[in-house]
């Protein structure tokens, strides 16, 4: 029997709100610290500590920690570009190397060096030459359609309630076009059924600046891979009703070594956890590959262009900013390439046909085409 433990899910829904900035408060406050930023109000801390993901800090103070060892062990005195550049000549990752400049950047601008000695010339030239010089970037594969599929059918043939969870995420992540942290953050009353579709409340979206947050749409096909009839699965499973508090994907653990079954912890379902999940799954259904959570979205949107819906109405279910954002998913496959070349010819032969009738010169550039 499945036990939904929603003793604590009232507190639990009121921490996750503040989760973020909390977290945020607390790396941030760990890099002011290294940075010898102190002596300011709470509340200025809070503000500044807020401005960027607790991620952001936890990445640049061990670039910060490691300019002021380097700096003290060459006995810099004064500090100018030069010297920056030459510390991030030492970093080998292209990546790396923009994400040490934008450290010191910041830990430059809180003390008030002017000019900033990371935002130089030399500093951008150092960071476009390792860029240039980098390895390329290894995007995840994206799912097809047919893989997504036979996930969920060895994931629904073998239906405990880390299964059925995982089945769930998949099917919103894959037709929902979700990243993996909107997924994990969606909550009970985020989720509106109606008889045709199933609508979503996205909170802290990527691309939602102002968080108001972002809804989308995703219709009910009825069939045994239907969103809503997964997910339905899951929540009778685990006990949990539409429209109540807390997170739809938590935590599973087991009551104890008697029972077969799981309680259903209210604590928020965590990335790795997911992470490992998913690659359990992959490995059980012998899906082999460098695919990730995120090539869920990506397949999502490659499958959707395949199947001839217009970019923009798949780039606004995908809540992309533009299509700048959007082309790096997006994989198309050898039929889809091969139609631009009937096309750019009907472009071009058309093209010669407006400079010959209209052209004061009687160009004919491209008769060859005839």
């Amino acid at each position: 029997m499945y036990v939904s433990d929603t003793g604590c899910v009232h507190s639990v829904q009121a921490v996750s709100d503040f989760a973020k900035n909390e977290q945020a408060k607390k790396e941030g406050r760990k890099f002011l610290r290294s940075c010898n930023f102190m002596g300011i109000s709470s509340r200025l801390s809070a503000s500044i500590c807020t401005s960027r993901a607790s991620n952001t800090w936890k990445a640049y103070r061990p670039w910060v920690e490691d300019w002021q060892s380097w700096v003290a062990q060459k006995g810099f005195k004064v500090i100018t570009p030069i010297v920056v550049a030459t510390f991030l000549t030492r970093v080998k990752s292209h990546k790396s190397v923009a994400q040490a400049a934008a450290a010191l950047k910041l830990f430059f601008s809180l003390h008030n060096i002017c000019p900033n000695p990371a935002n130089s010339v030399v500093v951008a030239l150092v960071t476009a030459n390792a860029r240039r010089s980098g390895l390329p970037a290894k995007r995840k594969s994206a799912f097809s359609k047919s893989q997504v599929q036979k996930l969920l059918t060895y994931l629904q043939t073998n239906p405990s309630l880390p299964n059925l969870r995982l089945a769930s995420m998949i099917s919103l992540c894959f037709m929902g076009c979700l990243r993996i942290n909107e997924c994990v953050g969606l909550n009970l009353c985020d989720v509106i059924e109606s008889k045709d579709c199933i609508e979503l409340r996205i909170r802290g979206a990527k691309t939602d600046r102002d968080r108001n947050g972002q809804h989308t749409l995703i219709t009910k096909t009825g069939g045994s891979f239907c969103v809503a009839r997964v997910l339905h699965s899951y929540l009778g499973a685990a006990q949990l009703t539409i429209g109540h508090t807390g997170p739809v994907f938590r935590i599973v653990r087991h009551v104890s070594k008697r029972m077969t079954g799981h309680a259903h912890n209210a604590s928020r379902l965590t990335y790795t956890i997911a992470r490992d999940a998913l690659k359990d799954a992959l490995k059980a259904s012998n899906i082999k590959g460098n695919y990730s959570w995120h090539s869920f979205r990506a397949g999502a949107a490659s499958e959707a262009l395949r199947l001839g819906a217009a970019v923009d109405l798949v780039r606004t279910h995908g809540r992309w900013a533009s299509w700048e954002g959007m082309a790096p998913y997006v994989e198309r496959t050898v039929q889809q390439k091969s139609l631009c070349v009937p096309l750019l010819g009907i472009v071009i032969v058309r093209c010669a046909y407006f400079l010959d009738r209209y052209s004061p010169q009687h160009w004919r550039p491209l008769d060859c085409l005839d």
